[in-house]
């Protein structure tokens, strides 16, 4: 598991950024992509981080 010190930044007036180093969004267990929609939740004294259950495609008709 790799592990590195991070920040997070304030980002105008509706939120903030954690950024991400290089080298753990490389690493080929980080999970995400970039413009992927997650979830995030607070669980005590933890921040957790997890994928969207992909929604099935409704079939379309003609």
């Amino acid at each position: 598991m790799k592990e590195k010190e991070t920040q997070i930044y304030k980002f105008g007036r509706g939120g903030s950024c954690i950024y991400v180093p290089m080298d753990i969004f490389k690493d080929s267990a980080f999970p995400f992509q970039i413009n992927e929609k997650v979830r995030m939740r607070i669980d005590g004294r933890k921040v957790i981080i997890e994928k969207l259950k992909e929604e099935p495609k409704e079939a379309q008709t003609p």
